[in-house]
């Protein structure tokens, strides 16, 4: 049998949670580039969730169901063949078991090379429904820290995310500008880690890479809004909540992790829920800002 422990790298959470990514033969390079952008790991055989990676067809199993490939079967023998029920997202689909905890991803290798690596970014959906299942979500913003301490930037696309990112004065760090994934921790704070921004790998000569791994306790929550006036106002969990869900609904992460309806829709409610709890957790503010103010400065006298 092929050492699968050659070939898989780990994924753990602020939370605890924890995954390995496991190759088949016929992803491992995939898998490897994959690890790559996020800075993981290599890791040992472990019994933590799997997400298996394979780019052999899965066969139809019945009406609605499918059978594993042959290579996935030989990096984990304990995963069953038959039974498996697919998530269906174009290029990239995510096989789930009711038996098993881990999950089986099927990449398409017609998938050309400058778009390959945004459709592997769907492989962290079952992540983030595990992390929405203890109460976290995929915030749509950037994760700027000063001194250990975290601040949600959020806004929809063409806000300034990404602007307000690249002009941080040190010692603040931009940790990422499009995406974050925010998970509760037990006798503390929300933590926040940074999520690659997908669309910039569209382009092979980008070579950028993210620590999903880190993470930083969560201070504030601030919500961008172009201005000429330089403030920073604070605002109530039921205002900071609406704004929240509103921006969810622009991210390019399915907003509810699931292709059927009923479960989107579940999963659409869950994460609703899980906005509002952390806007009742973590202050939040309206930010307006103009382009050239030092917008931190502002934020720091509230931390």
């Amino acid at each position: 049998m092929p050492d699968a422990a050659a070939r898989s790298y780990s994924l753990t959470l602020a939370n605890s949670q924890s995954w390995q990514l496991v190759p088949a033969a016929s992803a491992e390079n995939l898998v490897r580039d994959f690890a790559a952008v996020m800075r993981l790991a290599p890791s040992d055989p472990s019994d933590r969730c799997k997400v298996i990676f394979t780019c052999q067809v899965p066969q139809q199993d019945g009406d609605s169901l499918w059978r594993a490939s042959d290579d996935v079967a030989e990096v984990c023998e304990a995963v069953p063949r038959p039974g498996w029920r697919k998530e269906d997202f174009g290029r990239f689909w995510i096989l789930s078991h009711p038996d098993v905890h881990d999950v089986v991803c099927y990449i398409d290798r017609r998938i050309s090379g400058n778009t390959i690596m945004p459709d592997m970014g769907k492989a962290l959906i079952p992540v983030f429904i595990r992390a929405q299942q203890a109460g976290g979500i995929v915030a749509h913003a950037a994760l700027i820290a000063v001194e250990g301490n975290g601040v949600l930037l959020v806004g929809p696309s063409g806000m300034g995310k990404s602007t307000c990112a690249r002009r941080l004065g040190a010692p603040w760090r931009a940790l990422c500008d499009d995406e974050v994934l925010v998970v509760p921790v037990a006798e503390g704070p929300y933590h926040g880690h940074p999520l690659p921004t997908w669309s910039e790998l569209f382009a092979p000569e980008i070579r950028r890479t993210w620590d999903v791994e880190e993470h930083v306790p969560l201070r504030a929550v601030c919500f961008l809004e172009r201005s000429t006036e330089n403030k920073l106002e604070p605002i109530g969990p039921g205002q900071a909540a609406i704004l929240i869900n509103k921006s969810l609904q622009t991210m390019s992460t399915p907003y509810g992790y699931a292709s059927r309806k009923e479960e989107h829709q579940a999963g659409r409610r869950a994460v609703f829920a899980n906005a509002c709890r952390l806007v009742e957790s973590v202050p939040s503010f309206m930010l307006r800002a103009g382009l050239t103010t030092r917008f931190w400065e502002m934020i720091e006298e509230v931390l």
